[in-house]
């Protein structure tokens, strides 16, 4: 399954109308409501969808007798499990039945699908269409990479999906209103096209609309063409801030 609820699906869903919040329309202010709706929708199709934390939450619950952070870590293995809880060590440690895993903005996944044969992240992004702006933070490309070394050796690779919803929405009066939806799959993208930002923290970007979907080879062969890309891009922006520091060595030089 390349695609786990492709465009197809969504056309059940309709258009979406939602009020426009209080404050300004920012990326997350106006993006949040279509994100949960989106929640919504798949989980009133499936019982197989989680939010991050309720996920994690569900797996703590149901191995409770597990009270050590390294035991805890041993349910969250291979990098599927890994990405889900980057930079959570500290609250996969304090969890307890009063003290539940809460959703947070930096949150890696917005959506999840989970069964025995599927480890999916859905994430859902947004444009208002009355702006012109650049191609919004898919993800940071370190934790990324990270999640490459992990699948480089993995054995059940295959298992993983990560697609991403597009979004587009005008703005009517006081209501948001969207207008397509487009759904593309992280593995289909070829590694040598994305658009790594090193001004941005670091973070992939990219338009849903825009992207190709035309590699072909399996997620390990993605995960090490990725790899390549983010050695090559790394080492050229090294290469670029050396030429930079040129002038200010040739100062200090005895």
């Amino acid at each position: 399954m390349s695609i786990i609820f492709n465009e197809n699906f969504f056309k059940k869903l309709g258009t979406i109308k939602l009020s426009k919040p209080t404050g300004q329309l920012s990326g997350h202010n106006s993006g949040e409501p279509f994100s949960e709706e989106i929640y919504k929708f798949l989980k009133k199709n499936s019982k197989k969808i989680y939010k991050q934390y309720e996920y994690l939450n569900n797996v703590l619950k149901k191995n409770i007798h597990y009270q050590t952070l390294d035991d805890r870590k041993k349910l969250f293995k291979g990098p599927f499990n890994k990405l889900m809880i980057y930079k959570k060590e500290a609250t996969i440690k304090k969890w307890s039945i009063n003290n539940l895993i809460s959703e947070k903005q930096d949150d890696t996944a917005d959506i999840l699908y989970i069964d025995n044969k599927t480890n999916g992240i859905i994430d859902v992004k947004t444009r208002n269409l009355n702006k012109k702006g650049q191609a919004p933070n898919i993800i940071s490309c370190e934790k990324l990479a990270i999640f490459c070394k992990n699948l480089i050796k993995e054995e059940n690779y295959e298992k993983i999906e990560i697609n991403y919803i597009g979004i587009d929405w005008d703005l009517k009066k006081n209501e948001m209103i969207s207008n397509k939806i487009n759904v593309v799959d992280l593995f289909k993208i070829n590694p040598e096209t994305i658009y790594i930002n090193w001004a941005a923290a670091l973070q992939i970007q990219f338009h849903i609309d825009k992207v190709d979907q035309t590699y072909k080879k399996n997620k390990k062969q993605w995960a090490k063409d990725f790899t390549k890309k983010y050695v090559s891009s790394y080492k050229n922006r090294q290469k670029k801030q050396d030429e930079k520091m040129k002038p200010f060595i040739e100062l200090i030089k005895d």
